[in-house]
């Protein structure tokens, strides 16, 4: 029976809390409640959306190696799949091989131009020899007239006129006796001998003086001036051979050095024609590229998006720029953009959940690997936006056939809260600063709120909204919004009333 009693008490208080809402609050239409939305406490996942593209985190780069710019002639189609040494580009080298044409050619020029400048090294060396040779020879020859004359004829020459002055000396004495007995008082008292004998004797002997005096002069004059002067002389002549043999091997040298710096010049040019061939047969070669491994053909560099040069036949292309990537399948990645106010909540190792527009049932949990330290290189450039930075996602081996360069979106669970009061995030508005909603009451109020955790959905207020009012979620016209100082100055106002009443 109490039972009984307890149920029907309920009951009456339940048609009695309808009726009091029937007629005295005012009812809400459907449109009214599309426009609106309550301020409940419920539990709030915080996380981070982003957007990015799935890449391979592996790939092999096809880049032109050759110097200067190519136009592109064959083309496989990007997305074939291709095997190691499928060609996979080529490009128009007709300008290649008329150079390699004119290359060839200086080749063979140089090649004998460097014939030519050794044969012409070889002849000078060989004169050279024969210069020095006979300058050698001349020398020795000199010198050993030096030798023969110093130790042989000038002591030859200087006994002659010993032998001479002995000559002298002989007959003087013999002269000087006939003449003496000739001239003596006992023969010329007898006149054995006529006036004119007596006169020959006299003669001779005097000549005989003479002639030793001249032999004694001359051997004088020979020791002081004349084999002086004739050692000087073959003195000078040995001097002048040597100076020849000196002038002769640097002349020689000077000669050689000369035809040696020709054919090394030569050489040169010869070496630089040989490389600049070689060059230009690996810039042809380089005008196919080849696989350099199975996978799947994708144009340009995925890593750099910033790059618009078109990968098509008749494009141009420079050295080193990316023209195809290779992706290894075996491991997949996210490259997401995170905004830069939300990258601070994401950590290494932090679980992402990964979907795909383009692949429907595709639904992946991956793990962050690396975050950028600098902004996208395509937002240095940007002005009036926000930066945001990239974020890598290691994804599961094997997860799903994916093809990479497909869209990807990316959820981070940073937090989950419990029991906070929220509301859609299109209920909070920005007016000169501060967070603004319009509370729908029998009169529409702006109204200041406070903000702690917000998603992409929902908002955390923690001061200025109670749990149960509802708020427009459009900014509405002709709704004055009081600033600061006038909201403090009525509070103040609104204390004192109060206070007076009492």
């Amino acid at each position: 029976m109490k039972r009984i009693v307890i149920i029907g008490i309920v009951v009456i208080a339940a048609i009695a809390i309808w009726l009091f809402r029937e007629s005295f609050l005012p009812r809400m239409s459907e449109s009214e409640i599309e426009t609106t939305a309550c301020a409940r406490r419920a539990p709030m996942k915080i996380r981070v959306v982003a957007f990015g593209q799935i890449n391979a985190k592996n790939s092999e780069k096809i880049f032109l190696a050759v110097e200067g710019q190519l136009t592109i002639a064959q083309l496989v189609a990007e997305g074939k799949s291709v095997k190691k040494g499928d060609v996979m580009i080529s490009f128009d080298n007709g300008k290649l091989k008329e150079a390699l044409v004119t290359a060839e050619g200086a080749c063979k020029a140089a090649e004998t131009d460097v014939e030519i400048a050794t044969k012409a090294l070889e002849i000078a060396q060989q004169e050279n020899a024969e210069t020095l040779s006979q300058a050698q020879l001349k020398y020795s020859a000199t010198q050993m007239d030096l030798e023969k004359y110093e130790k042989g004829e000038l002591p030859q020459q200087e006994q002659k006129l010993r032998l001479e002055i002995e000559k002298a000396e002989s007959e003087l004495k013999q002269t000087e006796e006939v003449y003496s007995f000739v001239a003596s008082p006992e023969v010329i008292s007898r006149q054995f001998f006529s006036a004119m004998e007596t006169e020959a004797k006299r003669f001779a002997w005097r000549k005989a003086q003479i002639t030793l005096e001249l032999s004694r002069t001359e051997l004088e004059l020979f020791k002081k001036y004349t084999s002086k002067v004739a050692l000087n002389a073959k003195c000078a002549e040995l001097a002048t051979a040597r100076a020849d043999v000196a002038m002769k091997a640097g002349v020689n040298a000077n000669k050689a050095h000369q035809k040696s710096a020709e054919l090394y010049q030569k050489q040169t040019i010869l070496r630089s024609a040989i490389a600049r061939k070689e060059e230009l047969q690996k810039s042809i070669e380089g005008t196919v590229l080849r696989a350099p491994a199975d996978g799947l053909v994708l144009y340009g560099n995925p890593d750099q998006p910033w790059e618009r040069t078109p990968i098509q036949v008749g494009a141009t292309v420079y050295m080193n720029q990316v023209l195809m990537t290779l992706p290894k399948l075996d491991q997949l990645v996210v490259k997401a953009n995170v905004p830069e106010v939300d990258v601070h909540s994401i950590k290494i190792g932090m679980v992402a959940h990964v979907t795909s527009d383009a692949y429907r049932d595709f639904h992946a949990i991956g793990s962050v690997d690396a975050i950028g330290s600098l902004p996208k290189r395509e937002d240095w450039y940007s002005t009036g936006t926000s930066s945001s930075y990239e974020v890598v996602i290691d994804l599961p081996p094997g997860a799903l056939e994916i093809k990479p360069g497909v869209s990807a979106r990316v959820e981070f669970h940073i937090a989950e809260l419990q029991d906070v009061l929220q509301i859609p995030v299109s209920a909070v508005f920005t007016h000169e600063g501060r967070n603004i909603v319009y509370v729908k009451q029998r009169q529409i109020e702006a109204r200041e709120v406070k903000l702690k955790a917000v998603t992409d959905t929902v908002v955390e207020v923690v001061e200025g909204l109670k749990e149960g009012e509802r708020v427009l979620l459009y900014e509405p016209e002709g709704i004055s919004i009081e600033s600061p100082q006038k909201q403090v100055k009525a509070s103040a106002d609104n204390v004192h009333t109060a206070a007076a009443r009492n």
